[in-house]
């Protein structure tokens, strides 16, 4: 089998380094320089040259080159992972076998954009790594490989990708050995239980709001931790970003959320919608008292 590879992210990278040492032909990969808001991205040209893979940067104004290179390469299998756009039909036609992506969440449920992020966001428990043969559509394709693991309440984003990764790459072999051996199996997605995540903007999705329950701002917080930008909250008009955080439980009512209710070496104790949260690591560093509100 000849490989082809597409990607652009921390996934990407450790996904070909992992092709390489299963001595896949890898024809030649693709990829992009880092865009805006693009916080887990990682430069793939250092590791093709020093595996003498063949190299090509997307270009805006050359919207054919991915169909010309592949065209030229034949391909059987591309794998297409950690990559930011979708890819139109006249190029998923040209592999042999097919175009192979990766979403780390259990299709049909939750395609879409950003679904490390929403995922802890939201609270939820458990998540999945799913391969699939991508078609015109987002995340639709028939899947390969699924596999469901456990989001611990104190997983932050680097531990889900932590884990992601490495149970992705373990699938990942057995997926290339599957191809090797001709043996790869097709399951349909049932398109009726199809939900979508959209992609997330700094406002709102970035900003906390002290009005909402403080276990919710904890999962903002976790969610948006390394390797992304953080949570954002204003003090006096200046941003700060919350990147660790603990659920204070409380019954108090009579106070307004936003207000400190203490400040010392240890963090910052903050008043929620319900309950509070203990702000433990804060970028830059901030100066501010008791009973001062943000």
């Amino acid at each position: 089998m000849k490989y082809f590879f597409i990607g652009s992210s921390s996934f990407s990278k450790s996904a070909l380094e992992k092709l390489i040492s299963l001595d896949a032909e890898v024809l030649g990969a693709f990829s992009m320089q880092q865009m805006k808001n693009s916080d887990d991205y990682k430069d793939i040209e250092p590791l093709c040259k020093k595996n003498s893979i063949d190299f090509y940067l997307f270009d805006s104004e050359k919207p054919n080159a991915l169909k010309d290179i592949l065209k030229a390469l034949k391909p059987d299998v591309v794998f297409c992972l950690g990559w930011p756009r979708l890819l139109k039909k006249d190029v998923l036609d040209i592999p042999r076998v097919g175009t192979v992506g990766f979403h780390p969440a259990k299709i049909p449920m939750n395609r879409g954009r950003h679904p490390i992020i929403w995922s802890i966001a939201l609270g939820l428990k458990k998540a999945a790594n799913t391969f699939f043969y991508i078609d015109e559509g987002a995340d639709s394709g028939d899947i390969i490989s699924q596999v469901e693991f456990t989001i611990e309440k104190d997983d932050y984003a680097n531990d889900f990708y932590k884990k992601m990764t490495l149970i992705g790459l373990k699938q990942l072999e057995e997926i290339f050995k599957n191809f090797e051996n001709n043996d790869i199996k097709r399951i349909k997605q049932n398109h009726e239980k199809a939900t979508y995540w959209r992609k997330r903007s700094l406002q709102p999705d970035g900003i906390i709001d002290w009005r909402m329950p403080a276990e919710n701002i904890r999962n903002l917080i976790r969610a948006l931790s390394e390797p992304y930008s953080g949570a954002i909250f204003y003090y006096k008009d200046k941003p700060y970003v919350a990147l660790r955080a603990d659920v204070i439980r409380e019954d108090r009512i009579n106070l307004e959320p936003g207000k400190v209710l203490a400040s010392s070496s240890e963090g910052i104790i903050v008043k929620c919608g319900n309950d509070s949260i203990l702000l433990t690591s804060i970028k830059p560093k901030i100066q501010i008292e008791k009973d001062d509100y943000l």
